[in-house]
């Protein structure tokens, strides 16, 4: 069987984390990249050597981070040859006229060559971006759902229409502001038909001093987990999962 490695970050628009990104206001630091910050995420990323790396929050080239597409340099830095990047607010969103908002998004990095990529986007929520990326054994959805329960309620339902009828194996993974845990997601995953591969259900936000489960890899029964792991590292306030998992045939 063959293996592979998935990492899942939420990297805060490599914006950092701690007492800093208060300062001089409360969050002003979404404002701003510390000096040098995102090659430290670069950094942890060749350390921990993933065939795919799903990343939320990233900008592609507004102001606070100099104007450059953080998905692309962090494709170059780690050495992914292909990536993947798109807005998480809907082609109608005010959010996509606003200064910084029109740069916030989700990617997707490989260093397998992917087959169709496409942007899907809920109906309901201000973040609405569900990138799919397909390869040869398997599909991956990235997501970031909404921080209102009844909101994301109406983005989970829909994600059941999205994966439905498919008979290909799916790996889910991203933010899903699952402020209850894994008890929220619990009753989608069994209809989905899908696993976590945190079986522990071990919390990742915030980074700090971990309370909850926001973030998720969830995986068809078909691909085999050979192991998760939660590097205890503070480039973010959500920590990453780090996920090796082996494909049939």
């Amino acid at each position: 069987m063959q293996s592979l490695r998935l990492l899942l970050y939420n990297i805060r628009y490599a914006t950092g984390t701690g007492p800093v990104y208060h300062f001089p206001a409360p969050f002003s630091g979404s404002l701003r990249m510390p000096r040098g910050h995102l090659d430290r995420i670069a950094q942890f990323l060749r350390e921990e050597a993933p065939d795919l790396i799903g990343l939320v929050e990233v900008d592609s080239g507004s102001r606070r981070s100099g104007h450059r597409n953080q998905a692309e340099h962090l494709a170059l830095m780690v050495e992914t040859p292909y990536f993947f990047h798109a807005n998480k607010y809907s082609q109608r969103s005010p959010a996509r006229r606003l200064p910084y908002f029109r740069h916030q998004g989700n990617a997707v990095l490989s260093s397998m060559p992917p087959g169709v990529t496409r942007t899907l986007f809920f109906d309901a929520g201000v973040k609405r971006l569900v990138l799919e990326t397909s390869f040869d054994q398997f599909d991956l959805l990235l997501v970031h759902l909404a921080l209102g329960g009844r909101t994301r309620k109406r983005q989970l339902e829909q994600l059941t229409e999205i994966i439905a009828g498919r008979t290909k194996p799916i790996i889910l993974a991203g933010d899903f502001n699952t402020f209850k845990g894994w008890e929220e997601l619990k009753p989608y995953a069994m209809k989905w038909g899908l696993v976590s591969a945190n079986t522990r259900h071990a919390p990742t936000f915030p980074s700090r001093k971990p309370q909850v489960e926001l973030d998720y890899i969830l995986h068809s029964p078909q691909i085999r987990a050979l192991r998760l792991h939660i590097p205890r590292i503070r480039l973010s306030d959500h920590l990453p999962l780090v996920f090796d998992f082996a494909l049939p045939g």
